[in-house]
């Protein structure tokens, strides 16, 4: 009786060791995995902060060139300070220029009639 207890025990020692066996293997292999899983994520990451400062760049340089277009086309029309006041949002006062005040005075000197028809014209 005690041998056959003691070899049931035997038996069922041997199969908690196999099974002890696989679950090793397979925490070894989870181990592994996990560790190229944190690789990924640390490379992945990398690579988001790299590709989040290309794009800040990007757009720096596109709003940049914008304001230099903007600034080229306006300048056919106004003086430099006037396109220095249309294009700042948050500055409400000027230093006008020599060019500014003559092209003010000229066209206050022009009679209200002409500014009519042209008006009209336009």
């Amino acid at each position: 009786m005690l041998l056959e207890q003691l070899k049931k025990l035997q038996e069922e020692n041997k199969q908690l060791a196999s099974e002890n066996m696989q679950f090793s293997a397979a925490n070894t292999q989870i181990s592994i995995a996990f560790k190229q899983l944190v690789e990924e994520k640390k490379h992945l990451k990398k690579d988001a902060i790299k590709n989040l400062h290309e794009f800040q760049q990007l757009q720096k340089n596109v709003e940049k060139n914008a304001e230099t277009i903007a600034f080229n086309a306006l300048r056919m029309v106004f003086t430099s300070g006037q396109i220095k006041r249309i294009m700042s949002s948050n500055n409400s006062r000027v230093t006008w220029s020599a060019e500014d005040i003559s092209s003010a005075i000229a066209l206050r000197s022009v009679s209200a009639s002409s500014r009519r028809a042209g008006e009209q014209i336009y």
